[in-house]
């Protein structure tokens, strides 16, 4: 498979154990935190509890346990076993915690139709456009229902501000943004269409969560 940063960056425990703390615990951090599990719900409207929900990657288990929460089945899987550690470690009790994989998104070793949605955030961003319809194929592989998936808006005004910083400084890591039609696109090269999209701060954020259905 082919070896991008979202494959090798957080393999160190270092990034694994800050990964949290630099992202979620700021005013600003906690704020985004709630606003993309209020899109998350949203976009789980037509996706009852109890039904079976793959998250991937889990990561440290954010997105895992806020599912786990809202009373679903969950598989997580992750590429970087540094991070799926923290996850494992705080959601292993769970009653509805199913398991964890280390697997890798493009390859992933479920069956056809074993999941009845899957969740993917955070991720898309990470992955090279020439990658993403394989990712997004083995997504549609394993599911039965939606893929509920985030992507970053190309046009708000922090993807502006990011392209301005850039000018100046070096990108900490490559940005693979997406506008709308691109996902229309690409989920349609999957045998996907986009059913509904949430944009967590409307044409602010960079963040918009999309329904993907068969």
């Amino acid at each position: 498979m082919d070896k991008y940063r979202a494959k090798t960056a957080y393999q160190q425990a270092d990034e694994a154990n800050t990964y949290d703390a630099a992202r979620f615990v700021s005013a600003k951090g906690r704020m985004t935190d709630s606003l993309e599990k209020k899109a998350i719900l949203k976009a789980l409207r037509y996706v009852p509890p109890g039904a079976r929900i793959l998250d991937v990657p889990c990561g440290t288990g954010r997105i895992t346990e806020f599912l786990l929460n809202l009373g679903y089945r969950v598989v997580g899987a992750d590429i970087s076993e540094p991070m799926m550690a923290h996850a494992k470690k705080a959601l292993a009790e769970h009653p509805s915690m199913e398991a964890f994989y280390l697997a890798d998104a493009e390859s992933l070793p479920f069956k056809e139709g074993e999941f009845d949605a899957v969740t993917s955030i955070r991720f898309s961003n990470h992955v090279p456009p020439e990658i993403r319809l394989r990712v997004l194929s083995e997504m549609r592989r394993v599911s039965n229902g939606p893929i509920i998936i985030s992507y970053c808006n190309p046009n708000s005004l922090s993807a502006m501000k990011r392209r301005l910083k850039a000018l100046f400084r070096r990108p900490h890591a490559p940005w693979n943004p997406a506008s709308r039609r691109t996902v229309a696109r690409e989920a349609s090269q999957a045998g996907l269409r986009i059913t509904r999209g949430y944009a967590i701060l409307p044409c602010v954020s960079e963040t918009v969560v999309y329904v993907l259905e068969k």
